[in-house]
């Protein structure tokens, strides 16, 4: 996937498409079929979308969007839905917990 965009409600679309993917590469690695750093990688490569001289990065954690524009790092309100970020939040959780061996 190009995670470089145009102005515009193509940037919305990527955002849309970056979270879809990192949701496909959260389940993969559920079936197994993604080992912990094909996870990250995945994680990593949709989560971080350039546009407009912009930065946006996924932070699964805090469930948000974070915009860096070269100087600095602030929230990107209401470019994730919060029914998506919370159900995202407790597989990523619970794949740290899975990964936290004996």
């Amino acid at each position: 996937m190009d995670n470089s965009t145009e102005p515009g409600v193509r940037g919305e679309t990527a955002l849309a498409e970056a979270l879809a993917s990192c949701h496909e590469a959260l389940a993969e690695h559920q079936a197994g079929l993604l080992s912990d750093d094909e996870l990250r990688h995945a994680l990593f490569h949709f989560g971080l979308v350039c546009r407009d001289g912009e930065a946006l990065l996924l932070d699964l954690d805090a469930g948000r969007w974070v915009r860096y524009d070269g100087i600095t790092l602030s929230e990107c309100p209401g470019a994730v839905r919060g029914t998506d970020v919370v159900r995202w939040k407790q597989v990523v959780r619970s794949l740290l917990a899975d990964s936290v061996g004996p």
